[in-house]
C-alpha cells in the first residue's frame, strides 16, 4: 500500500494547494505506482487541513481513469484519511484528479481544490514475469560454467606444474 501524504498547504487565498509526499515515490504533485496497489490519502494533523471533501477524476485529455467506477474507486474513510485501489491495468497511464478540501480554519468554510498526477506502471505480465526467470536461470548456467571452467583450467596448470 502506498501512502500520499499531505504534508501542507501552501499559497494564499484564494489559490491554496497541497503539498503531497509520496514516501519514495514522488513528491509535489506527480506521484509513480504500480498498477493493482492500494492507496491512500492522509491529511497530518500539521498539514493546515481540516477535511478532505472529495477525490475525483478531472476531465483531461489524455487522462485514465485508474481507479474506475467499482469498489476501487476512492472513498473516504474519515475527515481526514481516503483510500482507494488502482485497476490492474495493463498499460501505462497517467490520471490527473482533483483533491478537495476545507482549511483548518474556523472562519473560512471555502472548499479549496488541488490537482495532482498519478503515474501507473503496469503490472507485469506473466510472460514477462517468465522472461525474467528465464534470463536469470540462464544467467546462473552461464556463470556457473564460467566458474567450472576457471576450475578446470587452474587444475590443468597445477597438473602441469607438479610433473
Amino acid at each position: 500500500m502506498i501512502v500520499i501524504r499531505i504534508t501542507k498547504i501552501t499559497g494564499s487565498s484564494p489559490n491554496f494547494d497541497l503539498t503531497l509526499d509520496g514516501r519514495g515515490k514522488g513528491n509535489g504533485h506527480h506521484i509513480a505506482f504500480e498498477a493493482d496497489e492500494e492507496v491512500e490519502w492522509h491529511a497530518l494533523g500539521s498539514s493546515g487541513v481540516k477535511s478532505i471533501i472529495d477525490i475525483k477524476p478531472k476531465s483531461v485529455s489524455g487522462s485514465t481513469d485508474i481507479f474506475g467506477s467499482g469498489a476501487g474507486k476512492p472513498t473516504r474513510v474519515n475527515d481526514k484519511k481516503w483510500k482507494a485501489k488502482i485497476n490492474n491495468i495493463t498499460d501505462d497511464a497517467v490520471y490527473v484528479y482533483s483533491i478537495k478540501f476545507l482549511r483548518d480554519d474556523a472562519t473560512d468554510t471555502t472548499i479549496y481544490e488541488c490537482d495532482p498526477i498519478i503515474t501507473i506502471r503496469p503490472t507485469a505480465t506473466f510472460l514477462t514475469r517468465l522472461l525474467n526467470n528465464i534470463g536469470f536461470i540462464v544467467g546462473l548456467f552461464g556463470l556457473s560454467g564460467l566458474i567450472y571452467w576457471r576450475m578446470e583450467k587452474f587444475k590443468q596448470k597445477r597438473a602441469r606444474r607438479e610433473i
